[in-house]
């Protein structure tokens, strides 16, 4: 059986979380996979997050919550 999933980041990408107010750059260190569901495990120093895509950009980008 062989399984295949479209992931929009690749292991060693460089990403910024969307919502971090320092925009701080975070490593792309694994695929988190749950039935059709891809999550990213992201790391910057001691930092480990698991998100998912769209809580992501390859570009520094700040979005603001009221």
């Amino acid at each position: 059986m062989t399984l295949t999933y479209e992931a929009e980041f690749l292991h060693g990408d460089i990403v910024y979380l969307k919502t971090d107010p320092n925009q701080q750059p975070r490593l792309v260190t694994r695929h988190v996979i749950s039935g059709d569901n891809v999550q990213y495990e992201v790391a910057a120093e001691s930092q480990i997050f698991i998100v998912q895509g769209v809580e992501l950009s390859r570009d520094k980008e700040i979005v603001n919550f009221l």
